[in-house]
């Protein structure tokens, strides 16, 4: 089994390396899709073909819903993408080219997606804009002020609840204002949970997600054949 998952370790290597040459164009991403996907799951190719467009629910799962990309893989850059923590945390099965077919695209450019940097001031900006149950400022500090003071405490079901509420985001409303997607360049986790909000924690890695494939251009597939 060991020696098994080493040499799946080396050919994801050569994969990533070769990823890259793909990628040398300065905007381009790169997409996974499981070869076997679940019957609720419409293929990408389709999407793509049909420009169909991912309507937001008021929330879903507190990330929103469409197309994610990641960028270039590299273990020295400080963007850390999709390919770079599926390799570091050893899910190989998530990026292997036996399982999993890989597209690359640009975008169009009248595409407008939002750009959300990992700092407090544009993550607040977000929130007071697009918070899905608008609280008051004083409303929220309050709850918050009560999980920091409890940080090494198990908080109880209502304050969490609570705590989420903040944190959900209408991502229909950027949908209406006019946005393909958002994007989150440089992402970084904060040092701590209650610094940042709880639906941010889980985007994982530098990355896009785009709900109109309409500005989706020069999609391709990878051949990895040979590789």
């Amino acid at each position: 089994m060991n020696q098994e998952r080493e040499r799946q370790k080396e050919r994801l290597e050569k994969l990533l390396s070769y990823i890259n040459t793909k990628l040398k164009a300065q905007g381009t991403f790169v997409t996974v899709q499981p070869k076997k996907l679940n019957p609720e799951h419409i293929p990408i190719t389709k999407m793509i073909k049909e420009k169909i467009i991912i309507h937001q629910r008021p929330f879903s799962d507190w990330k929103p819903e469409g197309i994610w990309a990641s960028g270039k893989f590299d273990l020295n850059d400080r963007n850390y993408t999709w390919f770079n923590f599926c390799y570091q945390d050893g899910m190989y099965d998530w990026i292997d080219p036996s399982k999993n077919d890989f597209y690359t695209f640009k975008l169009k450019k009248s595409a407008k997606i939002y750009l959300l940097e990992s700092n407090r001031r544009a993550l607040k900006k977000f929130m007071d804009e697009y918070r899905y149950y608008p609280m008051e400022d004083e409303k929220i500090k309050e709850i918050q002020s009560k999980l920091k003071r409890k940080a090494h405490q198990k908080a109880t079901k209502k304050e969490m609840m609570n705590k989420i509420m903040t944190d959900i985001v209408a991502w229909e409303r950027l949908e209406k204002d006019g946005y393909d997607g958002i994007y989150f360049p440089h992402y970084r986790k904060f040092a701590h949970v209650d610094e940042m909000p709880y639906w941010f924690s889980s985007i994982d890695v530098t990355s896009i997600c785009i709900w109109n494939p309409a500005i989706i251009q020069g999609f391709k597939k990878i051949s990895l054949s040979r590789r």
